[in-house]
């Protein structure tokens, strides 16, 4: 049984290897301690033909947001006509007794969020501790909180099974309350394995309800994999729902923090569109405009939104140093991008925009932008909407019927001149 789990596990890790394109893993430890290249092979193979497809799936009663909080900043009467189906709370100061009564009462599911970084028995205590004074649907262990770094320095492997056993025994536990555990976890299935977080094992064993990718950061990232979450997770019956970055990290330049319903939406649209069953969101960043949408997939096809390819100022463990900005390029070399933005609504129009230095030649002018193997129309230079950069902001019409399961694809060709593309976001205009 413990090689069938570690096999699933490795075979979870490879297949982050090989789906997700120029992703920039090491794949060898896998390959030098997994002999059994055929049973790979044949479990890559299969996850290849699981393709999500929402708008074909029953999502009733499973869409919804999912908002991390802290309980003594929390004011139960935002939620009141939103999408927020599920709460995680910690635990403050004062006593949330009141507010879990509140949540409860308007048919939303509390979990009690704990620091689960040392994975023993205090925190298995603490389990029970909770459970035993409030009335929650269950536990939210927390794998990213305070402390994660030092705990995970260096080999980590040996933590896998020690691991394993915590999750088993907070398992337990929470059984005793008929309650139930979601697991707040690293944004890639890979780089959890290479913490000693062990989550399909989990998952396998029936422990656990709800699983949270998140990337740990106060930043909107949409290179989370969503797809390959949802195709590791699809044969079991939990919950996929990714964190969603609160807030976009702005360049040195840029005038603020933004906090935009449409960014937002963005990247809800995205995760939803490639198997998330829910979306989580940050409290205290999100605006209420963003709380009626963003566990709506159907809602979310009619919103006006945008993606914002990730900064440099950022790196994840699953993404390139190719796949970053800037880039820059001369005459007669191609740049390209990779954006996710999900289903579109018949009807819509999208844009890319980017953001270009210098801005002599004239950058319209000098540079061919093709999605999807479809070459765009230039219209139009603005500003960035929110200050996410100062910079001018080329347009170019990208024709809907090009989307490829929910992603765009642009090369950019530089007909002459010299270019650095410094930013790039896609923006629906829902029909």
């Amino acid at each position: 049984m413990k090689r069938i789990k570690m096999l699933t596990a490795a075979i979870s890790a490879l297949l982050a290897v090989t789906l997700a394109a120029g992703c920039g893993l090491n794949a060898e430890p896998y390959a030098a301690s997994n002999p059994d290249t055929a049973v790979l092979d044949t479990a890559v193979d299969a996850v290849k033909e699981v393709k999500p497809a929402p708008s074909d799936r029953n999502m009733n009663g499973m869409q919804g947001l999912v908002v991390r909080a802290n309980a003594d900043e929390l004011a139960v009467s935002r939620f009141w006509g939103t999408t927020v189906s599920d709460v995680i709370l910690t635990v403050g100061a004062k006593d949330p007794s009141g507010i879990i009564k509140e949540l409860n009462a308007a048919g939303i599911k509390v979990w009690l969020s704990v620091n689960a970084v040392n994975a023993d028995d205090n925190v298995v205590a603490a389990v029970g501790d909770l459970l035993g004074k409030y009335d929650v649907n269950g536990i939210e262990l927390d794998f990213l909180g305070a402390g994660a770094s030092s705990v995970y320095a260096g080999d980590t492997y040996s933590r896998i099974d020690a691991v394993n056993a915590f999750v088993k025994n907070a398992a337990a536990k929470v059984t005793e309350f008929s309650k139930l555990i979601a697991v707040r976890v690293a944004g890639d299935i890979t780089t959890n394995y290479n913490l000693g977080l062990d989550v399909i094992s989990w998952v396998d064993d029936g422990n656990v309800s709800m699983v949270s990718p998140s990337s740990g950061s106060g930043i909107a990232d949409t290179t989370m994999p969503a797809r390959l979450w949802y195709s590791a997770l699809e044969p079991y019956d939990v919950i996929l729902a990714p964190s969603m970055g609160a807030q976009i990290k702005p360049y040195s330049s840029a005038s603020a923090k933004p906090q935009l319903a449409s960014t937002f939406a963005g990247e809800a649209a995205m995760l939803l569109s490639m198997g998330a069953d829910k979306v989580c969101v940050d409290y205290a960043a999100v605006d209420d405009a963003s709380l009626k949408i963003l566990g709506s997939y159907n809602q979310l096809l009619a919103t006006d939104r945008r993606v914002v390819l990730t900064y440099t100022d950022f790196k994840a463990g699953w993404q390139a140093s190719n796949e970053q900005l800037p880039k820059s390029f001369s005459a007669g070399q191609t740049v390209t991008v990779r954006i996710p933005v999900g289903d579109v609504s018949e009807g819509s129009t999208l844009m890319l925009n980017l953001g270009v230095s210098p801005i002599l030649p004239p950058p319209l002018k000098s540079l061919t932008v093709v999605a999807n193997s479809k070459e765009c129309t230039p219209v139009s230079e603005s500003k960035c909407e929110g200050g996410y950069t100062n910079t001018t902001l080329y347009g170019f019409s990208i024709p809907a019927e090009v989307i490829d399961e929910g992603h765009i694809v642009a090369e950019i060709v530089c007909n002459n001149g010299q270019f650095s593309i410094i930013y790039a976001e896609i923006v629906v205009d829902a029909k």
